[in-house]
C-alpha cells in the first residue's frame, strides 16, 4: 500500500480509535440497504448470494449475510441500485431498479421460487420508489407531500419521481428559530440572512438543479448527527459521475404571451423566464473514478401587481403637482426578476475496495430586482439585492480493520448579498392606501457569512448493536452592515396630510452600523442501534454541542449604566454554552411480510442564535441614534432637517441571556405497505423555548391614560389627520434615550401535526400520492422578527386581564393543508405522461387592528396594536361577514383571530418523450402553472380608520383619551395583490 494511502486510512485515529465489528449505523450522506431472501416461509435462506450494482458508475459487490441472514449493504451513495438475489435450487431474482436515499435504511424482502437447473429466465420484481420516500417518518410531516425544490426554487411538474418529499415554503418549515437550515450531502450550509426578511429565493443560489439529486424537507430529523435546526431541514444530495459518458440537462422558457389573470392587469407587460441547466458526466479511470460537471442560468421575469392598486390616478397627479414626486410607476404593474449563473463539479475516486473520496465545488452569482420588502408594505419598485456564493466539500470515506467504516467530511461556504434601492425617494408609508413607496427601511444593507466545518464519524457493531461514534468543530464569521430605518421613513395617515407633509418620521443615524464576529462550535455524539429482534429497533442517542460566542465584542454604554445601573455589556452571559440533547427512539417491522412500520420518536435539538440577534447587540450599543418629528415633517420625497425631526436620543439594545433556542421534538407514525401501495398516519408535537421576544426598557413605568375603550396609553397622543402617535419622547423614562430593547429569551413555540399519507406507484409509471395535514401552531412571538423591530413589542406589556395577550394562535398557524400529486401515462403510449400536483392550504391568521403607522396606545409602534370590537361602530354587513369579530364584541380582539381565505393551486405538466441521446433520452414538456388563478393576496387588517375631520379629545377628570374612529369599509379585502397569474412554460429535457 502506498504511503498516501497509509496515511488516509490512520486521519481517523486522530480523533478516537476503531472498533471492528460487522455492520454500520446510518449515515446522513450515505443510505443502508437490508435484503431478506426466503423460500416464501418465515425464514431466510441460508446459502443466498445478494449482489447490488450502481446504475450510474456500474460498481458491483456481493452482500453476505448476517446471523439473522440479513444481508445489509452500508454507506450506499445515493441513487439507484439493481440487486440480484440467487441460491442453488431457485429462480433468481432481480430488481431492476431501487432508489437508496441518503439518511435512511430501505428493507427489501425477496422470494426465491424453487426450480430446476440450468434457468432459462429471471424474476423480475418491481419496487415502488415511496418505499424509500413516504414510509420514511422524518418526512411525513404538513406538506411533504408536494414539490420537491429548494425554497423559492420551482420544479417541473413533469419531474415525477420528484414529486414527494418536498414541502410548501412559508409553511411549518419556518417554525422554530425562524429559519430552515439547509444540509448538503450530511454537512449543514451557513447563508447569510437578512435580520427582518423572511427568507426565500435569496437562499442557496449555488445549488443549481444539476448539482441536486434530491431535496426532501426533514419536518422531524432524529439522527444524532443533525445539530440546531428547531425548525425543518432543507437536505440535498449532490449528484455523481457515471460509468459512460453522459450529458443531461433542461431549457424551458415561458413569456408574457403565456402570463394571464383574471383578478389581476398586468398591463401587457413585456416578460421572459428562461431556465436552463446542462451536467456532462463519465469516467476518468473506468470503475474506479468518474466525474460529473455543469451549470445552470435562471433568468426569471415576473410581473407583479401595480403597488396602488387601481383608482388612484388623482393621488399620482396630486403629489407630482403639490411636492414634485413622482409616483407614477407604482400605479402600474411592475417586473420582478431574478437572475442567476450557477456551476459545480464533483470528483468520485474509489481509489481502493474499502477507500473512496469525493470533492465538490459550487460557486454562483445572484442578481435580483424589484423585490417585495414586507407583507403589508410592498416597496417593490427599486429594491435589488446582488450577490456570489461559493461553496467546497471533501469527503473521505473507508473500511477500518474488519468490518468497521468511518467518514470524514470537511465543508467550506462563502456566501455575500448586497441589498441596496435605487429609488430617489425617501421611504414612506402611505397608510390610507395600505402601501409604501420609496426606499424600504429594509431595503439597504450587506451581508457576509463564511464557515468552515469538519466532522469525523466511525461507525461499528458488537451483536446486536450498531453504533456511531463522532466528534465535529465549526467556526462561522458573519459580517452585517444593517441598521432598520438608515434611510429615513416616513408615516402619513391621509391624502391630504401626505400632500401637505404632515405625519410622522423616523431615522437611526450614526457611525458604527457594521457588525463583524465569528462564532464557534464543537460537537460530540453518540448513537446505538440496538436490533432488539429482527424488525424491532430501538435507537439510542447523546448529542453534546458547546456554543463559542461573541460576548467579549459588545461595547458597554457608561451613559445607560449611569442612569440606570443596568449594564448593556453582557456581563451574566457565559462566552461558552454547553447544551445536550438526548435522542431516543423505536422502529418497528411488524407482520409476518413486515408490512407495518410504527416508528416513535423524540427527540432535543438545540439551535444557535440568529446572527441578526448578535449584530443587533453588537451595533445598537449608543453609537446609533433616532431622530424623531410629528406633525409638520414636510421634506418629502427628501429628508426633513435636525430642527424638524431632532435627534431624540441613543437607540440600545440589551440581553441578559444568549443562549440556543431549544426544542423538543415527539412523533408517533405508522405505514401499512399492501404491494406498491403506502398507507401512513403521523402525529407529532414540537415545543421550542428560548425564542427571543422583546420589550422596551425605556418606556414609561405604567399606563399614563387610557382610551375610550380602557385600552392602556403610554405616551402622550396626537391627531394629524389619518395619524396617531405619541408625541416624540413623552413615552420615554429616559428621555435622553430612544428604544431601548431588551431581547429575553421567554418566547415559545408549540406545535401540534396530525398527517394522513397514502401513496401508490404502479410498473407502467402511473403514480398517485397524497397527503392532509392538520396543524396547530400557537406561540408569544408577535412579528416573528420580520419588519421593523417596534411591532414586535407587545401592545399590553402589563398584561391584558391578568394574561399574556401575547399568548396566543401563531401568525404562521396554517391549520389546514392538502396535497395531491401523480404521473399518469397515456394508455398504450407510455412515452407520453401528465403529471399534476393539486395543493390547498388555509389562509393565514390576522388580528384586527388599525392602519399601519397608527399608535393608538402611544408605545412607540405602529403596528402591533389590536382594535377593539365595537358593535356600535361596525356595520351589520361586516359583522355577519366575520365570525372572529361577533366572538370578540365588547372586548380587545384575540391575537390572530380572523383568518384570511384559504389558497387552491393547480399545476399541470405534458413531456413527451422524443429520441435517445446517448445513454438518455431527450422529451418534450408544456407546464400549466397556478392554472386556478391563485392570488394569495393581503388582507387589510385595519378594522378601524382614523377620522381625519374629527378631533382627538382628552378628559382631563378621567384622564380618559377619545380616538376619532370610523369603521373601514375595506376591512377584510385584498389590500395588496400577490397574484402571478396563471403562466405557461415550454421546454427539453435530456
Amino acid at each position: 500500500m502506498k504511503n498516501w494511502q497509509i496515511l488516509l486510512r490512520l486521519l481517523p485515529f486522530v480523533f478516537f480509535f476503531a472498533i471492528p465489528g460487522t455492520a454500520s449505523a446510518q449515515s446522513l450522506k450515505s443510505g443502508d440497504l437490508e435484503v431478506v431472501v426466503t423460500d416464501g416461509g418465515d425464514r431466510a435462506l441460508p446459502g443466498a448470494v445478494v449482489t447490488i450494482e450502481e446504475v450510474a458508475t456500474g460498481r458491483r459487490s456481493v452482500i453476505k449475510h448476517n446471523l439473522n441472514g440479513t444481508h445489509s449493504a452500508v454507506l450506499l451513495a445515493e441513487g439507484l441500485y439493481v440487486v440480484t438475489a440467487e441460491n442453488i435450487g431457485f429462480v433468481p431474482v432481480l430488481v431492476p431498479s431501487i432508489f437508496i436515499s441518503g439518511g435512511s435504511a430501505t428493507h427489501l424482502e425477496l422470494v426465491l421460487r424453487p426450480a430446476v437447473a440450468p434457468f432459462t429466465r429471471v424474476d423480475t420484481t418491481f419496487v415502488a420508489s415511496s418505499r424509500a420516500g413516504l414510509s420514511t417518518a422524518g418526512t411525513l410531516s404538513a406538506s411533504s407531500v408536494g414539490r420537491s425544490r429548494l425554497p423559492g426554487d420551482s420544479a417541473s411538474v413533469t419531474e415525477s419521481r420528484r414529486l414527494v418529499s418536498g414541502a410548501v415554503v412559508g409553511d411549518a418549515t419556518y417554525i422554530g428559530a425562524g429559519f430552515p437550515e439547509f444540509w448538503l450531502d450530511g454537512l449543514p450550509v451557513t447563508s447569510v440572512r437578512h435580520p427582518r426578511l423572511p427568507q426565500g429565493r435569496t437562499l442557496q443560489a449555488a445549488f443549481s438543479p444539476g448539482l441536486l439529486t434530491t431535496v426532501v424537507n426533514q419536518q422531524h430529523p432524529f439522527d444524532v448527527e443533525w445539530s440546531g435546526g428547531n425548525g425543518s431541514f432543507w437536505t440535498g444530495a449532490t449528484r455523481g459521475g457515471s460509468r459512460q459518458l453522459g450529458m443531461r440537462g433542461s431549457f424551458d422558457w415561458a413569456g408574457s404571451s403565456l402570463i394571464n389573470s383574471n383578478k389581476t392587469d398586468f398591463g401587457g407587460r413585456s416578460v421572459n423566464e428562461f431556465r436552463g441547466d446542462l451536467t456532462i458526466s463519465g469516467p476518468i479511470v473506468r470503475d474506479t473514478s468518474n466525474f460529473a460537471i455543469g451549470a445552470a442560468v435562471r433568468n426569471i421575469e415576473r410581473p407583479v401587481p401595480a403597488p396602488f392598486g387601481v383608482g388612484n390616478d388623482g393621488f399620482v397627479t396630486a403629489a407630482q403637482g403639490a411636492l414634485g414626486a413622482d409616483l407614477s410607476a407604482y400605479n402600474a404593474p411592475l417586473i420582478e426578476s431574478t437572475e442567476v449563473i450557477s456551476a459545480f463539479g464533483r470528483f468520485d475516486w474509489q481509489f481502493s475496495s474499502t477507500d473512496n473520496v469525493v470533492a465538490t465545488v459550487a460557486v454562483s452569482d445572484y442578481k435580483a430586482s424589484n423585490l417585495r420588502m414586507g407583507a403589508r408594505d410592498p416597496n417593490v419598485l427599486g429594491s435589488n439585492v446582488e450577490g456570489t456564493d461559493f461553496l467546497g466539500q471533501f469527503h473521505y470515506q473507508s473500511r477500518i480493520g474488519g468490518s468497521s467504516f468511518q467518514e470524514l467530511r470537511i465543508g467550506f461556504n462563502r456566501t455575500e448579498r448586497g441589498f441596496s434601492n435605487t429609488s430617489p425617494l425617501t421611504s414612506a408609508s402611505l397608510s390610507f392606501l395600505g402601501v409604501g413607496v420609496g426606499s424600504h427601511p429594509l431595503s439597504t444593507g450587506d451581508f457576509q457569512s463564511t464557515e468552515f466545518r469538519l466532522r469525523e464519524t466511525l461507525y461499528f457493531s458488537s451483536g446486536d448493536h450498531r453504533v456511531k461514534f463522532g466528534v465535529e468543530g465549526g467556526v462561522t464569521t458573519y459580517k452585517q452592515g444593517f441598521v432598520f430605518g438608515g434611510s429615513g421613513h416616513f408615516v402619513f395617515g391621509d391624502e391630504a396630510s401626505a400632500l401637505g407633509g404632515t405625519g410622522s418620521f423616523f431615522q437611526a443615524v450614526g457611525a458604527g452600523g457594521v457588525a463583524d464576529f465569528t462564532t464557534g462550535q464543537v460537537g460530540v455524539f453518540l448513537q446505538d442501534v440496538w436490533t432488539i429482534v429482527p424488525g424491532l429497533d430501538l435507537k439510542f442517542g447523546l448529542r453534546g454541542d458547546a456554543e463559542i460566542k461573541p460576548t467579549g465584542q459588545i461595547r458597554a454604554n457608561a451613559e445607560w449604566f449611569r442612569a440606570t445601573e443596568l449594564a448593556n455589556s453582557p456581563l451574566d452571559i457565559d462566552e461558552t454554552e454547553f447544551n445536550f440533547g438526548p435522542r431516543l427512539g423505536l422502529e418497528w417491522l411488524l407482520g409476518a411480510d413486515r408490512s407495518w412500520k410504527l416508528v416513535a420518536q423524540v427527540s432535543r435539538f438545540h439551535s444557535r442564535p440568529l446572527p441578526g440577534q448578535w449584530a443587533e447587540l453588537l451595533t445598537l450599543d449608543g453609537r446609533i441614534e433616532a431622530r424623531r418629528g410629528l406633525g409638520a415633517v414636510g421634506a418629502w420625497p427628501g429628508v426633513p432637517d435636525s430642527l424638524v425631526a431632532p435627534v431624540a436620543g441613543p437607540i440600545l439594545t440589551l440581553a441578559g441571556s444568549m443562549d440556543s433556542p431549544s426544542t423538543t421534538r415527539s412523533l408517533l407514525a405508522i405505514t401499512r405497505t399492501v404491494g406498491n401501495t403506502e398507507f401512513a398516519i403521523a402525529g407529532s408535537y414540537r415545543h421550542t423555548d428560548r425564542m427571543i421576544r422583546r420589550s422596551d426598557l425605556n418606556r414609561v413605568p405604567g399606563p399614563v391614560a387610557s382610551d375610550q375603550d380602557g385600552r392602556p396609553l403610554y405616551g402622550t397622543l396626537e391627531q394629524h389627520g389619518g395619524l396617531v402617535a405619541p408625541t416624540p419622547g413623552a413615552n420615554r423614562r429616559f428621555p435622553e434615550f430612544d428604544l431601548v430593547s431588551a431581547l429575553n429569551q421567554d418566547g415559545f413555540v408549540d406545535l401540534w401535526d396530525v398527517s394522513l399519507g397514502f401513496s401508490h406507484e404502479a410498473r407502467n409509471g402511473f403514480l398517485l400520492r397524497a397527503q392532509y395535514s392538520f396543524t396547530r401552531t400557537r406561540d408569544n412571538l408577535v412579528q416573528r422578527g420580520f419588519g421593523s423591530p417596534f411591532d414586535e413589542l407587545s401592545p399590553f406589556p402589563d398584561s391584558l386581564g391578568g394574561a399574556d395577550w401575547m399568548d396566543g394562535k401563531s401568525d404562521l398557524d396554517v391549520p389546514h393543508r392538502v396535497v395531491v400529486s401523480g404521473v399518469l401515462p397515456f394508455p398504450g403510449v407510455p412515452s407520453v405522461k401528465l403529471s399534476g400536483v393539486y395543493s390547498f392550504s388555509s389562509g393565514l391568521p390576522f388580528t384586527p387592528g388599525f392602519q399601519p403607522g397608527v399608535d393608538i396606545n402611544g408605545d412607540g409602534s405602529g403596528g402591533n396594536d389590536p382594535a377593539f370590537i365595537d358593535s356600535n361602530l361596525i356595520s351589520n354587513a361586516t359583522l355577519n361577514s366575520w365570525q372572529c369579530l361577533r366572538n370578540n364584541i365588547g372586548r380587545i380582539a384575540e391575537r390572530n383571530t380572523c383568518r384570511a381565505p384559504g389558497n387552491h393551486r393547480v399545476d399541470l405538466g405534458l413531456s413527451i418523450e422524443l429520441f435517445p441521446v446517448g445513454t438518455s433520452k431527450a422529451a418534450l414538456f408544456i407546464e400549466g402553472l397556478n392554472l386556478t388563478d391563485n392570488d394569495p393576496y393581503v388582507v387589510d387588517r385595519a378594522l378601524y380608520l382614523v377620522d381625519p375631520a374629527g378631533t382627538l379629545q382628552v378628559d382631563a377628570t378621567t384622564n380618559t383619551v377619545n380616538v376619532p374612529l370610523i369603521a373601514n369599509p375595506g376591512f377584510g379585502t385584498p389590500l395588496v395583490r400577490r397574484a402571478s397569474g396563471r403562466s405557461f412554460r415550454f421546454g427539453i429535457r435530456i
